[in-house]
């Protein structure tokens, strides 16, 4: 599977001919549909690749591609963005619009929720106006005969002339039935009436249309100018740029544009109203009649799977129930990973088995001592780097994401957003942030990477901001968790209630000092769900591919680098300029400094040079709870940190860096001075 940026047109298929290699372009297919539908799910079933299946919104950031035999041949087969209005400004939704209007799609399948027919016309409105061709595949037809809900199917097929085809996307039902539709995918016929709105669309689409525009000819003027009327004037601009290239017809349209917008103004809510009314033209027609009185079937009680799932987003029941899931989390991942199996592996397996072994081996075999260090030395690619990220965190991210994939598939992440949103507000951020503050505990790096998702510009500076500062990585949770595990409970306590707080404060100061407005935030609620111990299995397996091929590696390299500098000398100067800030502010052991300028390199190798500190037994409790908190204020390391100049540019790079590492510093001091002061009534004894 490769993603696809604005590219998908240009793939290409070869087959093998005789000795020569004939090569024929390929028809694109899109799935396209609202969040929580079951694109991925689909995309995986359609092209035999496995795009990473989950309940929560926005998993699809990027655009994936693949390939399947399909009706008619061979099909690229695109996986979209969710999206809920293909004119807002965000950007997953962003890219979802790019590739209908400018890639050759010969076909979209437009995924919708079986359950709800409102939603599935709402979703096919926009791909009518723009004249693609369509087929509609109702996903969860499962959970709408699970509620005895009859199918509205055929009524859809018949109403709008086009084929629909009821799926279970997580079992493949329907699978078959939908690849042989492909071929006969149309147009929906549906007609909205947009009143006022309709003699200044009209010349706006009469505008488009005169114009040269060879990229987009296939879709509709009328469709085009509908979003540029929907659009924000900035939003607008930008792609009415791409529509139309050349500036004195682009300057026509534009005008065009304006004059359309003095004769019906606040055109996107007109249009949204338009379009919901109808929706209810046409619902009525999808349903069959609502049953007589005395005909009508005693109300069913509500299941567990109902209740459940209101009690999650209640303002007292769903913080008692997110305590109750983080306190699960902790004792899966905290006590079962980072307690039991680690001691397996850390103690038994690598400490009396493998590393032994493998030090002897060296010795005998190798007779240089620089190289003897460099493998199984103090920064040794065995004795540092393999045992740290195969026996020390392995374990707990295997732990981890387990637990993070089952509440995936339960469908709880969507339900976290609405929760999260009362507090993230606060913080100038809307509930959709903590899709990437969940993704920042597996790869800080790849969580700066969907703060893309985030509305606006203020809200993705906020969140990547406090990725930086506060949230750690799978590899540093790891750590994290052995160490307070070996500490006290009270420790894993302590650092997360200050973090957490620290979070809370930069986030309130950031949003009040930045420019902008608040985030708008809707959410969509999928239905809770059982979890598929398969799909469980398999997101664990390719996230544990992800960190075995791309992480440990980087452990390696850390290694190597490290070993190097410290054969130069460069970390025995750090180490020295940096012991006494360490030895006076923070009321650490100068050792620890070294494991400061680590976190420089790499913050979970620097949680793990803490952790060798505690395992030698020269860090006392207080002295733990004080490098717990540093480490994970401080500076991202320098993969997030390139990521986010990538992201954000340099001048917000370089900001991010000079503010976190003095306040981690300050952070630390305080909570030192506080907890000496308080040594005893804490219960925080050495």
């Amino acid at each position: 599977m490769a993603r696809c940026h604005a590219c998908a047109s240009t793939l290409e298929a070869e087959s093998e001919r005789g000795e020569g290699k004939q090569v024929q372009a390929q028809r694109l297919l899109a799935l396209v549909g609202r969040p929580n539908v079951g694109k991925s799910a689909l995309f995986a079933r359609l092209t035999g690749a496995y795009a990473t299946v989950s309940n929560y919104p926005g998993t699809t950031v990027e655009v994936f591609q693949g390939r399947a035999e399909l009706a008619g041949g061979r099909w690229a087969v695109v996986d979209t963005p969710g999206v809920l209005d293909f004119a807002s400004p965000r950007g997953d939704e962003r890219v979802a619009r790019d590739v209908l209007l400018f890639e050759d799609v010969g076909a979209v399948v437009a995924v919708a929720d079986a359950k709800n027919p409102e939603l599935t016309l709402q979703t096919l409105i926009p791909l009518a106006e723009l004249g693609l061709p369509v087929v509609v595949a109702l996903n969860f037809a499962d959970e709408r005969r699970a509620r005895g809900l009859p199918s509205f199917a055929s009524r859809l097929a018949e109403e709008l002339n086009i084929p629909v085809v009821e799926t279970v996307a997580l079992t493949g039902e329907g699978l078959s039935a939908l690849k042989a539709h492909i071929a006969s995918a149309a147009v929906p016929r549906i007609k909205v009436n947009y009143g006022p709105l309709e003699h200044p669309l009209q010349k706006l689409a009469g505008a488009l249309e005169a114009v040269e525009r060879a990229a987009t000819d296939r879709v509709k003027p009328r469709g085009l100018a509908l979003l540029l009327l929907a659009l924000e004037p900035e939003d607008a601009e930008a792609l009415l740029s791409r529509l139309v290239p050349d500036p004195g017809e682009r300057a026509g349209v534009r005008r065009v544009l304006q004059e359309a917008r003095g004769e019906a103004p606040r055109p996107a809510y007109a249009i949204a109203l338009a379009r919901r009314r109808a929706v209810e033209r046409v619902l009525p027609r999808l349903l069959p009649p609502a049953p007589t009185p005395e005909k009508r079937e005693p109300k069913q009680k509500e299941g567990w799977a109902e209740r459940l799932a209101r009690w999650t987003i209640h303002p007292f029941w769903g913080v008692l129930v997110l305590l109750g899931v983080l306190y699960g989390v902790y004792q899966f991942v905290g006590v079962l990973g980072a307690q039991v199996l680690v001691g397996f592996f850390e103690e038994a397996l690598f400490g009396e088995y493998i590393n032994p072994a493998l030090t002897a081996l060296v010795e005998r075999t190798v007779p240089w001592a620089w190289l003897r260090d460099l493998f199984v030395g103090e920064f040794g690619l065995i004795t540092l780097a393999l045992t740290y990220s195969l026996a020390l965190i392995l374990p707990i991210i295997t732990a981890f994401f387990l637990a993070f994939g089952l509440l995936e598939d339960v469908g709880y992440f969507p339900r976290l957003t609405v929760m999260a949103h009362r507090l993230f507000r606060k913080m100038g951020l809307s509930g959709q942030a903590v899709l990437p503050m969940i993704l920042g505990l597996s790869c800080d790096t790849m969580a700066t990477v969907t703060t893309r998702v985030l509305e606006t510009r203020k809200e993705r500076v906020i969140a990547t901001l406090l990725l930086a500062l506060g949230v750690p990585c799978s590899a540093q949770l790891a750590v994290i968790l052995a160490m307070s595990a070996a500490a006290s409970p009270g420790v894993l306590v302590g650092v997360l209630g200050i973090v957490g707080m620290q979070l809370l404060i930069v986030g309130r100061l950031a949003a009040k000092l930045l420019p902008g407005d608040a985030p708008a935030f809707i959410a969509e609620l999928p239905p809770l769900r059982r979890p598929r111990l398969r799909n469980v299995l398999e997101k664990t397996r390719l996230r544990l591919v992800w960190y075995v091929t791309e992480v440990v590696p980087l452990f390696v390299l850390g290694a190597l680098a490290l070993f190097v500098l410290d054969k130069l000398g460069i970390l025995s100067a750090f180490e020295r300029w940096v012991r006494p800030v360490v030895q006076e502010l923070l009321g650490l052991p100068p050792e620890a400094a070294a494991a400061f300028i680590l976190g420089f390199f790499r913050r979970d190798y620097g949680a793990a040079g803490l952790y060798h500190l505690q395992q030698a037994g020269q860090l006392d409790t207080v002295q733990v709870l004080v490098s717990l908190v540093v480490i994970t204020l401080f500076v991202p390391c320098i993969a997030q940190t390139l990521v986010i100049v990538k992201e954000r540019g340099w001048r917000t790079a370089l900001a991010i860096v000079a503010f976190v590492l003095p306040y981690a510093v300050v952070v630390g001091a305080i909570v030192n001075g506080i907890a000496r002061a308080v040594q005893g009534a804490l219960g925080l004894g050495g």
